[in-house]
């Protein structure tokens, strides 16, 4: 009935047609004994007739763009045989008013067997310049499914949108071209380049991906004209530059790596972390010629350089890292949190050993005046190996009553990776700490006795229920998560203290107690 539904005009009918599944329509066939591919033309008809300036029926403009989209949609189920027929019913849909239509025709037509997309590809590329993104972008993927030779005779096409006044229009146009075999790309490349100084960073984006599809030795040609770019007043267009220089093969890199290094010193944050990521793209003994000068940098009166500095100089392989350690170190005391951030991570990448040797350079900043400098510095010493960390448990609990809530948080993460022995050792000193005057230092207390193993934990759980009545809704719901920890058997024994914070004020609490609760065996619950 959906045919007839469609032929005479019925808008709830031709939804319900467009909505059913293809199981649905195959059934509707058989009943009807028609086949499939004889419901086409139906919704060719349809096409047709719901047209924006159909003068026979009066439907609203959003009820009758649905039935040509669900008209698109239905045609996308025909096999590519059936479908090829009614190509050219499709490529009218590109020039429809609505957008959404537009897209599904485009799609729809990514559909078509090879020969046949291909005698429609000019009415596709000038897809590229539809005023919807969506379109743009289905058309770049519809054109992708075009054979290489086929795609290669539309590139004059393509690059002549790579001016177009619209920055949407030029990186789709960059986009499709980086679906061109590699010898037709390499024609264009000069086009593309000329693109990393687009004046829109999406445009600037996609060409670097495009250059990256490049051959290596084809893009090793076109370096000088890439370096030229590197001075450029537009920092995005620098950033582009930089990124671009990360796809060339490893020797050629390692030629101009003093050049990405002066964009360490680059007065734009993403033309730097660019310059990291390129120079992380050098071997380890070229990166490691150029230490010395990433050193320097640490002293650099712009923190966005000192940041980029210690970053790449966590790219190094771990003896020439060990080398350059204590300036590293020195960065622990940095008047950027970002620096000091940096320095513990790249401290972590120094082996054990040499670690170890710093351990006395590090232990002396968690009396640092500064707050960020405490923090890294308790979360340097978490990078230490087991046996060198429980050496120094004892500075390190002295930082659980710390007035810095992100150190006593530091403290309680590096106390956790002290093996359960040493960290039980040192229970008494935290559970003395559970009633400090300060609910920050109790909470992270708290916290530290759940890295604890079962047993130890089970000791002390009488003196963390206590925190169950605590005034600060952190602790007690530390408290509870802390509870959690415990082996079922011990976790019973306590459940009434838990039951009875289901009525507490804080929500969060209530919900922390719930959970917990439901870890008791079936028996006690």
């Amino acid at each position: 009935m959906a045919r007839f539904a469609i032929r005479d005009r019925d808008l709830a009918s031709a939804k319900a047609f467009g909505e059913f599944s293809l199981q649905e329509r195959k059934a509707a066939s058989a009943a009807f004994e028609f086949p499939m591919a004889a419901l086409a033309p139906e919704v060719v008809d349809a096409l047709a007739k719901f047209e924006d300036s159909d003068s026979g029926v009066r439907l609203e403009a959003d009820s009758v763009s649905y039935v040509r989209k669900a008209a698109v949609s239905t045609l996308a189920k025909l096999d590519a045989a059936t479908l090829a027929q009614h190509a050219p019913a499709l490529v009218a849909r590109l020039e429809d008013s609505d957008s959404d239509v537009r897209m599904a025709a485009v799609s729809t037509l990514g559909l078509l067997d090879a020969a046949t997309l291909a005698r429609h590809a000019p009415a596709i590329v000038a897809r590229l310049e539809d005023s919807d993104s969506g379109v743009r972008s289905a058309a770049v993927s519809t054109l992708g499914l075009l054979d290489a030779a086929t795609l290669a005779q539309h590139a004059p096409a393509i690059l002549a949108r790579l001016k177009h006044s619209d920055s949407d229009v030029r990186e789709a146009a960059v986009s499709t071209l980086g679906q061109l075999d590699a010898a037709t790309l390499a024609r264009h490349a000069p086009a593309i380049l000329a693109r990393l100084e687009d004046s829109d960073s999406g445009v600037r984006k996609a060409a670097v991906s495009t250059l990256g599809l490049l051959d290596a030795a084809t893009l090793a040609q076109h370096v000088p004209a890439i370096l030229a770019r590197l001075e450029h007043s537009d920092w995005g267009v620098r950033a582009a530059a930089v990124s671009t220089l990360g796809l060339l093969d490893a020797a050629t890199l390692a030629q101009h790596a003093p050049a990405i290094l002066a964009r360490l010193e680059d007065s734009e944050y993403p033309v730097r972390m660019a310059a990291v990521s390129t120079l992380g793209k050098l071997d380890a003994a070229t990166l490691a010629q150029h230490a010395p000068a990433l050193v320097a940098r640490l002293e650099h009166s712009d923190w966005g350089v000192r940041r980029a500095a210690v970053s790449t100089l966590g790219l190094l392989d771990a003896a020439t890292l060990a080398q350059h350690a204590p300036a590293i170190v020195a960065r622990l005391k940095d008047s950027d949190s970002g620096v000091r951030k940096a320095a513990v991570s790249t401290l972590g990448k120094l082996d054990a050993a040499t670690l170890a040797r710093h351990a006395p350079a590090i232990l002396a900043r968690l009396k640092h005046s500064d707050s960020g400098v405490r923090e890294a510095a308790v979360s340097t010493l978490g990078q230490l190996d087991a046996a060198t960390l429980a050496r120094h448990a004892l500075a390190i609990l002295a930082m659980l009553k710390n007035s810095d809530s992100g150190v006593r948080k530091a403290a309680v993460s590096t106390l956790g990776k002290l093996d359960a022995a040493t960290l039980a050792q040192h229970a008494p000193a935290i559970v003395a700490r559970l009633k400090h005057s300060d609910s920050g230092v109790r909470e992270a207390a708290v916290s530290t006795l759940g890295k604890l193993d079962a047993a130890t934990l089970a000791r002390h759980a009488p003196a963390i229920v206590a925190r169950l009545k605590d005034s600060d809704s952190g602790v007690r719901a530390a408290a509870v998560w802390t509870l959690g920890k415990l082996d079922a058997a011990t976790l019973a024994q306590h459940a009434l203290a838990i039951v009875a914070r289901l009525e507490d004020s804080d929500v969060f609490m209530r919900a922390a107690a719930v959970s917990t609760l439901g870890q008791l065996d079936a028996a006690t619950l």
